[in-house]
C-alpha cells in the first residue's frame, strides 16, 4: 500500500514575486526504508506557477533505485516531471529539465514517488518555476 509522507517545508510560504521572474524553491529530506510506490509530499503550490526543472544533490542507498518526480493536482491524474534512474555510487547531483506545466486553480503538490524500493535517502532538491498567474 502507497505511503504519504508530508514534510515540514511542504507548508512554508510559496514566494510569489515578479510575475516572469525565475524562481526557486528548497527542500530537505532525510528518509529511511522507503518501499516502493510511497509518494513523498515536497512542496505545496499555489495557482499560477509554472514548474520549469529540478535540481538534486544528495545520496542514497542501493544500486538500481529508481524516482519519479510528479505533480499532484487532484481531482486530475498526476504529471510526471521526471523519472530518474539511480546509479550504484550512492550519490544523486542532477539537473533535470522539464516540460513546463503550470499549476490550474486549485494550485498542487509536487511530489517524490519511490519507483524501486526500498531505499534510505538523504537529498536537496531545488524546483525552479515561474509565476505566470491564474
Amino acid at each position: 500500500m502507497m505511503k504519504d509522507i508530508y514534510i515540514p517545508s511542504l507548508s512554508d510560504p510559496f514566494y510569489q514575486g515578479a510575475q516572469g521572474n525565475e524562481s526557486v524553491a528548497e527542500s530537505k529530506v532525510a528518509m529511511t526504508n522507503l518501499a516502493t510506490d510511497d509518494q513523498i509530499h515536497l512542496f505545496n503550490l499555489p495557482p499560477g506557477i509554472r514548474i520549469n526543472g529540478l535540481q538534486i544533490t544528495g545520496q542514497f542507498s542501493g544500486p538500481g533505485k529508481s524516482l519519479q518526480f510528479v505533480l499532484l493536482q487532484p481531482p486530475l491524474e498526476a504529471v510526471i516531471l521526471r523519472t530518474l534512474d539511480l546509479g550504484a555510487n550512492g550519490e544523486l547531483y542532477s539537473t533535470l529539465s522539464v516540460k513546463p506545466v503550470t499549476t490550474g486553480e486549485s494550485g498542487g503538490v509536487v511530489a517524490l514517488r519511490i519507483k524501486a524500493g526500498p531505499i534510505n535517502i538523504t537529498f536537496t532538491v531545488l524546483l525552479r518555476y515561474t509565476v505566470i498567474g491564474y
